[in-house]
This record gives structure tokens, C-alpha cells and sequence, in this order.
């Protein structure tokens, strides 16, 4: 089920999980490393964070059944389209003997899986290799702003109340774009009229034309 909730802690809370499972399964000589840029931690998006969580476990159970050391790193980064993509790093010391049977196969099974579960979302999952050589499972999705709403063919709408601010004019000052496109979002059933710029300076200069 789509909701709000902040991308960060929602990967905090899967690397927990997940580090618990290695541990219950003696997978001892695993290491799990997850990477979030700091940037994004009160970043809040709009999506299903159970497909999210369900597809890290898909892919992380899937490299195990090929390895029993190393490190594997997974994280997310936002692309330039503010896109969300989410990686998970293949450990190096895969076993070469499954890696030439049938780990091919079940790589291109979990990749159509992952693309069936990513449909209502807006996204998709591919392989690609790093320059050195090691594979890395990527998946996106569309990153709604909070309170994004669809509504189901058997549902009822929602009743949301929303100030009208139609006479006000506010200004909203961020040098991170996506945080001026959330706020704005926030703002938007409101009817203001949202100024939106990316550093003092030009909050100065939009203060004297628009007092």
C-alpha cells in the first residue's frame, strides 16, 4: 500500500532487518554496508515501502544463494530526472562454479519478478556491471510528493480541508531542488502563490519585487 514516509530511515530500517536475518542464518561471513546520502535523511516521498523492503530482500537473498563471504552494499541516489535509484553491490567472492550454471538463469527469473512488482510503481529493474566487473541490481521508482493520493475504483475520495491562501504570496528559499518541488507540492491546494529560489541572494532580490 502507497504512503508517505521518509526514504532514509525506511533503508535504515531494512538494513536492520536484513542484517538480522544474516545473523539468524549464520551468514556470518557476510557484510552488509548501506550507504543513503546524507542530503536526502529528511527527504519524504510517496510510494509502497513494503515492495521497496520486499524487493532488498529478493535481491540480497538471491546473491546469497552464490556466496558465503564478502561485503554487499546497497543504498539509493537521486538521479537528475529526481528519480530514486536503488542499488545493491554484488559481493566479490561469488562462487564461480554457480555462477556458470544456474546463476544466470535465475538472475533473468528475478529480474522479471522484480519488474512485475515494480509496475504500479512507475519503475524497473535491471543488471549492469561496474568497471570492475562486479554486478549491481538497480531498481527505480516514481517519487511522489507526501500526501499524493490515487484514488481506488472502490474507494471513497478523502475529506481534506485546506486554508485558502489565494491573496498570500510565500517564498520558499532551499538550494535542493527537490525540496523546493516538495514544499511547493505541500503548498499547492492552498491556491498561494509559491516563489521558489535556490539561494539568499536571489531571496533577497525576490523580496524587493515582490514585497
Amino acid at each position: 500500500m502507497k504512503k508517505d514516509f521518509y526514504i532514509y530511515k525506511c533503508l535504515k530500517e531494512i538494513h536492520r532487518l536484513l542484517q538480522s536475518e544474516l545473523l539468524e542464518n549464520k551468514h556470518l561471513g557476510i557484510l552488509l554496508i548501506l550507504n543513503t546520502p546524507g542530503s536526502l535523511e529528511h527527504f519524504m516521498v510517496h510510494t509502497d515501502p513494503d515492495k521497496v523492503r520486499t524487493i532488498f530482500n529478493r535481491i540480497l537473498w538471491h546473491m546469497l544463494e552464490y556466496t558465503v563471504r564478502g561485503s554487499i552494499e546497497l543504498g539509493y541516489k537521486l538521479g537528475r530526472d529526481d528519480r530514486l535509484s536503488f542499488y545493491v553491490y554484488e559481493p566479490s567472492g561469488m562462487n564461480a562454479e554457480l555462477l556458470n550454471g544456474r546463476a544466470e538463469g535465475a538472475e533473468g527469473a528475478l529480474l522479471a519478478e522484480l519488474n512485475s512488482m515494480l509496475t504500479g510503481l512507475g519503475g524497473r529493474a535491471w543488471v549492469e556491471k561496474n568497471p570492475s566487473g562486479e554486478k549491481v541490481f538497480w531498481f527505480t521508482l516514481d517519487i511522489l510528493p507526501p500526501g499524493s493520493r490515487h484514488r481506488e475504483a472502490d474507494s471513497e475520495p478523502e475529506a481534506l480541508s485546506y486554508p485558502d491562501w489565494k491573496r498570500k504570496t510565500i517564498l520558499v528559499v532551499d538550494d535542493v531542488r527537490t525540496n523546493l518541488l516538495l514544499l511547493e507540492g505541500f503548498l499547492l491546494p492552498t491556491r498561494a502563490r509559491v516563489i521558489g529560489v535556490d539561494n539568499g541572494l536571489k531571496a533577497v532580490n525576490a523580496v524587493k519585487k515582490n514585497p
